[in-house]
């Protein structure tokens, strides 16, 4: 009898193992296999802080030229783009009228000059006269009040003099400063007026030049903060042509020494300007560029590419980050205001230095979720 009951226990068992390794089978078919995702470690280095943005040359300073006598363009002494100095002659009008204007003031200068003397002698002579009563003063006042207005009229004829002197240099029109020219507006041949109406070329200063650019309000703070008692270094980059695909890149760099006294409220933006010695002149005015304002460099953030964070259900930004035991962790990260190019971005906050996080595949993730690990396509090449 006792031995029957051992017997009965013993099946029991058996039955009951069995029944457990039965569930433990419908469970693991149950279970959905581990998602395939690429990863990338977190890591920790030096990284400029810095705010990117697209930016156009603006030259330093432009002139249109116009005339400031009228007359016939003579002619032109220089080419189209050509580079001028500051006083170089650039166009000439004719001065033939102008040349007569000055003799003629010349000739008058000397005929009143001539009768003043002539008046000085007379006074002279009379005031003696007056003194010994021969003359009455009244005549002798008479005689000083001609002599008076006739050094006014030698005054009234240099003035002429130096004005005609002032229209025959007009006459030659030289480049107010240091730059390059444009396109020659009006021809030899043509009469001009002085005015607007008249612009006979437009020269801009290119070296050095300006770099303007805007970059949103939040930003705003970084810079006045970092801009107190040092000069912020701006960079402008673009493509030298040697590279048929625009990869080649050149940089040049610059001061940052304007920011705006307001906001934009269309776009909410401020508008900066660098300055850039530009001596070789790369930068051309209207050149489109992308700029990058350093601000200070962070020597211990936390990088991660830019793949990893995603944007959650809240809107905010999530990153999944792999566990030790290969399943998937979802957190929520602050990112860093300013960004680090090549596709990476800081983390201020949500992801330590070693950790791993997903670049590809989060698709099909959810927290606890078992992933199995694939090499990126940049590990493969």
């Amino acid at each position: 009898m006792k031995q029957n009951i051992i017997i009965i226990f013993v099946i029991l068992v058996i039955g009951i193992l069995q029944g457990y390794s039965k569930e433990d089978k419908v469970q693991q078919q149950m279970s959905p296999p581990p998602v395939s995702v690429v990863t990338s470690v977190a890591v920790q280095k030096e990284v400029p802080l810095r705010i990117l943005a697209i930016g156009q040359v603006e030259s330093y300073s432009t002139v249109k030229l116009s005339p400031q006598v009228e007359g016939k363009i003579k002619e032109v002494h220089f080419k189209p783009g050509q580079i001028v100095k500051a006083g170089e002659l650039l166009f000439t009008i004719d001065d033939q009228s102008y040349q007569t204007e000055l003799d003629k003031a010349f000739a008058m200068l000397n005929k009143d000059e001539a009768a003043l003397k002539a008046n000085k002698k007379e006074a002279k002579r009379n005031k003696s006269m007056a003194e010994r009563e021969f003359i009455s003063i009244q005549d002798y006042e008479n005689i000083e009040a001609k002599r008076e207005e006739q050094e006014a009229i030698v005054e009234a004829d240099k003035a002429i003099i130096k004005q005609a002197k002032l229209k025959l240099n007009y006459c030659n029109i030289t480049s107010p400063i240091t730059g390059r020219t444009g396109a020659i507006l009006i021809d030899p041949g043509n009469y001009v007026q002085p005015g607007p109406s008249f612009v006979l070329v437009v020269i801009n200063q290119l070296k050095p030049c300006y770099v303007k650019f805007t970059v949103p309000q939040k930003h705003l703070q970084y810079i006045k903060k970092f801009m107190l008692g040092k000069k912020l270094r701006v960079d402008a980059i673009y493509s030298s042509g040697a590279d048929k695909e625009g990869k080649d890149k050149t940089v040049e760099s610059g001061i940052l020494t304007f920011v705006d006294n307001q906001i934009d409220t269309d776009t909410g933006t401020v508008l900066l300007k660098a300055t850039f010695d530009n001596e070789n002149i790369n930068l051309w005015s209207g050149m489109f560029v992308d700029v990058a304002l350093y601000l200070d460099t962070n020597p211990n953030a936390i990088v991660v590419p830019a793949q990893a964070i995603q944007t959650g259900k809240d809107g905010g930004n999530i990153a999944f980050v792999v566990k030790n035991d290969q399943t998937i962790d979802i957190r929520p990260v602050k990112k860093g205001e300013l960004l680090e190019e090549k596709g990476e971005i800081v983390i201020e906050k949500g992801i330590n230095k070693g950790e791993k996080v997903v670049i590809d595949g989060q698709l099909m993730l959810y927290p606890g979720a078992k992933v199995v690990e694939k090499p990126s396509e940049d590990n493969k090449k």
